[in-house]
């Protein structure tokens, strides 16, 4: 009976680590940051969402300037950020609605893992895009709102048929309308879970126009993809040029 059970969870554990990730954790170094502020939550309530807009703003032209710093280190590929990585569990779950259906459909509404991300973050983790784009740059706070799809997401959305271009809704602001996202990019598929556990929809937002996927912190985790060894002194130094708090 052991060696029969010792055999049955070799077989798991084997099929477990041989299935697609959807990420490349080879050559990566990582680490989690936090702007050094928090939101203080404002009186009255509706002040909250402005405040939040206003931190994210600014957690967005830290990051940037990091990443950017970082990218230019010698042996560095690519860096990025995420508000969390996978693996990690659910943190955020967002509800939206598919805008191409009616409303009141039971098939117009999922739930997804929402995951925040920097332009860089999916070449970082070696995350294969399938269809359109990932995150770049012109992304921007004020622009067109987009979002990258995972497979998972697109096959339970609209089956085989092309989701590029077709059109989100998230929940918005108290007393605003749905902010819409345009599709512009499919990515494969990635367990945010344990990687035995089934596959959950996953949409990732540009994290200048993410309204959705945080605590009050705006804290990410940035992964940086080349020869890293050696290079923790370096990351703290740029780190704290940044952030001097």
């Amino acid at each position: 009976f052991v060696l029969v059970a010792s055999s049955l969870v070799v077989r798991t554990l084997v099929a477990v680590l041989t299935q697609p990730m959807g990420f490349d954790s080879r050559g990566v170094l990582t680490f989690r940051m936090e702007p050094p502020w928090r939101v203080n939550l404002p009186a009255p309530p509706d002040s909250l969402f402005p405040a939040l807009m206003r931190d994210r703003d600014r957690a967005v032209e830290g990051y940037d300037a990091v990443l950017r710093q970082l990218g230019a280190l010698p042996g560095v590929r690519t860096a990025g950020a995420v508000n969390r990585m996978p693996l990690t569990g659910t943190w955020w779950t967002t509800g939206v609605r598919l805008a191409d259906r009616p409303s009141g459909d039971d098939a117009e509404r999922v739930s997804t893992y929402t995951r925040p991300i920097t332009p860089g973050y999916l070449e970082a983790m070696g995350t294969r895009v399938l269809r359109g784009r990932g995150v770049v740059r012109t992304d921007v706070t004020g622009g067109e709102r987009v979002v990258v799809v995972d497979a998972e997401f697109a096959r339970r959305a609209w089956g085989d048929a092309d989701p590029l271009g077709r059109e989100l809704l998230f929940d918005g602001a108290p007393n605003h309308a749905p902010p819409r996202a345009r599709v512009v990019g499919v990515v494969e598929s990635i367990h945010m879970d344990q990687l035995d556990a089934e596959l959950r929809p996953t949409i990732y937002v540009p994290f200048s126009q993410a309204i959705e996927g945080h605590y009050l912190d705006w804290g990410m985790d940035v992964v940086v993809r080349g020869a890293t060894n050696g290079l923790e002194p370096e990351i703290r130094r740029i780190v704290h040029s940044v952030f001097p708090d």
